[in-house]
């Protein structure tokens, strides 16, 4: 109604925009995105959320310009940083998502639940490097975070088998009940 009443009422339109999206009708909601930043160019949500189903969709060009787009109007966008890492892990831009991911951690926020997932991402690209050190760094600092996350438990359970630390395994796999693995997964003589 208040689109039909005022066609450029710009709330009105995201927030439609915000419905497509969870409904998944993500045509919709890419046209009522494309049509806010028609008339508010800047407008970071519209950018964030346009980036993030071009991205879902695989288009991670797109994507990734919409979330440089994003930055040049707020350089500390946070979830325009931490969302396009994934676009450039998709093209092959690992070390730039590394930097990306190391800004996020330098941000002073009150809130740092999500540093599980910050940290896990970051030991993610170090592990696909061939750093299998740090990478177990960065997985148990995730785990400090939030202990119960069980994705960077089972990624550092992975490392620590790769670089055979057997102590450090066993101390952790005691810690894995919830990922429903046995020892003989990560054991030297388990079946992989």
């Amino acid at each position: 109604k208040a689109i039909e009443l005022n066609p450029q009422m710009i709330g009105a339109m995201y927030n439609i925009a915000l419905i497509y999206t969870e409904l998944k009708d993500f045509g919709s909601a890419e046209k009522i995105y494309q049509n806010v930043l028609d008339l508010d160019p800047n407008n970071l949500d519209s950018l964030n959320n346009l980036a993030a189903l071009k991205q879902k969709a695989g288009e991670h060009t797109k994507a990734l310009d919409l979330y440089r787009k994003s930055l040049k109007c707020d350089e500390n966008n946070y979830h325009a940083l931490y969302n396009m890492t994934g676009s450039l892990r998709a093209l092959g831009k690992k070390s730039e998502a590394k930097e990306v991911l190391e800004k996020l951690l330098s941000f002073d926020r009150p809130d740092r639940t999500d540093h599980v997932f910050i940290y896990n991402s970051l030991g993610t690209i170090l592990q696909d490097e061939g750093d299998r050190l740090s990478a177990i760094t960065a997985f148990e600092k995730a785990l400090q975070s939030d202990p119960t996350d069980p994705v960077p438990r089972y990624n550092l359970l992975y490392q620590l088998a790769n670089v055979c630390d057997w102590k450090k395994l066993r101390l952790h796999l005691a810690r894995s009940d919830q990922l429903g693995i046995t020892e003989g997964v990560f054991s030297p003589f388990g079946f992989w």
